[in-house]
């Protein structure tokens, strides 16, 4: 027997479109706190609202900086951009991020922050060559704070 979870969608006669696409890594740490923070970063546009998040394993911008990883990141932006007309890419990084060794590769936080910063810059780069009518917003997340690079 299934048992059914009743719930109301609110999408369900409504478009099917949204703002933006996150790509961000999969680490549930750093989910409940981001989505907070982006509602009071994009509050005079109302909150940051819905947006399609692919979530891939291994960080953000390395899914896009490596080549063997690159096709999949741009095949859930392709369906973004079509089928949900988003306007936006964000690339989040976050503080001890396992595919980059996590913070014990580094000697300072600070240190772990500028390779992030520089590898967000890379991803940057690929993205806006390749999308050029997208924006692409670049952040990085520690502990205590989300940077926008």
């Amino acid at each position: 027997m299934i048992e059914a979870i009743s719930y109301q969608n609110k999408f369900k006669d409504q478009g099917h479109q949204c703002q933006s696409l996150v790509i961000r890594c999969m680490d549930f740490r750093f989910h409940r706190q981001l989505d907070q923070l982006l509602d009071e970063l994009y509050s005079e546009e109302g909150g940051f609202g819905d947006y399609d998040s692919p979530g891939p394993a291994g960080g953000a911008s390395k899914a896009i900086v490596d080549e063997a990883s690159r096709p999949v990141v741009f095949s859930a932006i392709d369906i973004a951009k079509d089928k949900h007309q988003i306007k936006r890419i964000l690339i989040i990084d976050h503080i001890d991020c396992g595919a980059y060794g996590g913070s014990s590769r580094f000697s300072t936080p600070e240190e772990e922050g500028m390779f992030h910063m520089g590898e967000l810059n890379k991803a940057k780069d690929i993205l806006t060559t390749k999308y050029p009518s997208l924006e692409v917003v670049t952040l990085y997340q520690d502990w205590d704070s989300l940077k926008i690079i």
